[in-house]
């Protein structure tokens, strides 16, 4: 535990974290970092001892629940909308891609090496490291999924469809045993990106041969999630959970979403968030987050590295 926070110190140290938090802040930050990791660490053995998988666990906010909202809140955090003096902090980070990167990778494999080793009830380390392992991989698939939603959405493919694609990834590699001089985040992510896309393909294939009016209401639902992916997460949350008995997925209420994603809906009380959608629902187009998001930063870096490699 203490390794993985050493590596977490060092690479925000090297994002010049203190610009945006006092010391202070940034020291009861980390404690609590510590301390949420900690929790999380437990829960992740736990998931191992009952030999369940992670992607099971991380839809069972029930037996799961830190687990489970840490998992959502990967995803929520990318259309989440940064106050000004954070979304010009991070696209300074941005600008120095090529200095984060090795400490990234350094990251990585120190996960890959706690991962390897065997899980403990006296120390959760490993554990952790494969759910964090687990999170990096599916996260890059979520990525290709906002940024590619007609092959995703568009295919009959959900979000949580990608949790089993990335998790088999990581299993793979660590029984493997691989090599030191090899990068695990770059074939990891790699391998991930094949299997979908063969999944993808397969998928393709099985839609040539349905009805027409299927393939137009997945389309449909790819143009939607496009749309989605512009807006607040705490908007498009909930206009996805109004949409989900139309998409055969399961309807929740108010406080369960709230429950369910805490860093999208923040404190907002359930009467705020009932009004705000009803307001969403009178209103003839999703509305466009107002701030820079996560997101919209990983896009543009997408576009100058792709801008990059046509020069």
């Amino acid at each position: 535990m203490l390794h993985l926070t050493e590596n977490l110190n060092g690479l925000l140290q090297l994002m010049d974290i203190e610009s945006v938090l006092s010391p202070n802040t940034l020291k009861s930050g980390l404690a609590q970092l510590k301390s949420e990791l900690r929790r999380l660490a437990h829960e992740a053995e736990a998931v191992i001892a009952q030999e369940l998988t992670f992607s099971a666990a991380a839809v069972d906010f029930d037996n799961f629940p830190l687990l489970a909202r840490f998992h959502a809140g990967v995803d929520d955090i990318l259309t989440l909308s940064l106050p000004t003096e954070i979304s010009q902090w991070v696209v300074r980070i941005a600008a120095n891609t090529d200095e984060i990167e090795p400490h990234l990778d350094g990251l990585t494999e120190d996960l890959a090496h706690l991962a390897s080793l065997p899980v403990e009830f006296s120390d959760p380390t490993p554990a952790l490291a494969r759910l964090l392992l687990f999170e990096l991989v599916r996260l890059q698939l979520i990525l290709l999924a906002r940024r590619y939603p007609g092959e995703v959405f568009g295919r009959g493919l959900e979000l949580d469809d990608l949790s089993p694609i990335a998790e088999k990834q990581v299993e793979t590699w660590l029984k493997e045993a691989p090599p030191a001089d090899v990068r695990s985040r770059i074939v990891l992510e790699a391998a991930a990106c094949v299997a979908l896309s063969s999944r993808v393909s397969s998928l393709k294939n099985d839609l040539t041969r349905v009805g027409a009016d299927l393939v137009a209401r997945l389309e449909l639902r790819a143009k939607i999630e496009a749309d989605l992916a512009e807006c607040e997460s705490c908007d498009s949350l909930m206009i996805r959970n109004g949409l989900a008995p139309t998409w055969g997925l399961q309807q929740f209420s108010l406080e369960e979403l709230r429950s369910r994603h805490p860093v999208a809906m923040g404190d907002r009380s359930i009467d705020a968030l009932y009004k705000r959608f009803q307001r969403l629902k009178k209103r003839a187009e999703v509305p466009k987050r107002k701030n820079i998001a996560l997101l919209d930063v990983i896009r543009m870096l997408v576009e100058s590295e792709t801008m990059e490699e046509v020069e």
